[in-house]
């Protein structure tokens, strides 16, 4: 009797987060392009694979691990940028491609911390 208890317990929770995935990855795709053109215009980096390379932009549908809640919006994660000049030139080029698909938005987190480093966060901005 506990084996079904523990079974349908089991499919009550698997069930309805095994939908999610990553409704927004083509238009995340489009985010951090448009972020990659930007940093790139700025001299941060010479090429699509040097951006790669540094691991400065990483893109999520969601902040937090099990986090099943739909969202409007997707993640850009901007790693090592210190340089306010550079956040706005990132927010130029992502307000450009949030116009022409309109959704989802998009939420910039700026970090001064590198990449897998303990987060120092420099900025969080939601463009819609």
């Amino acid at each position: 009797m506990h084996r079904r208890a523990f079974l349908a317990v089991v499919v009550g929770i698997v069930l309805p987060i095994s939908g999610c995935g990553e409704p927004f990855r083509t238009e995340a795709a489009l985010y951090v392009d448009a972020a990659r053109t930007a940093l790139m215009s700025k001299g941060i980096c010479a090429s699509p694979d040097d951006c790669n390379s540094k691991q400065l932009l990483f893109w999520n549908d969601g902040e937090y691990f099990l986090d099943v809640l739909p969202k409007s919006v997707t993640f850009i994660n901007l790693y090592n940028t210190h340089d306010p000049a550079v956040v706005d030139a990132v927010v130029v080029e992502l307000e450009k491609v949030q116009r022409r698909i309109t959704k989802p938005g998009v939420v910039l987190n700026v970090y001064k911390s590198k990449h897998l480093e303990p987060k120092i966060r420099l900025q969080r901005l939601v463009i819609q």
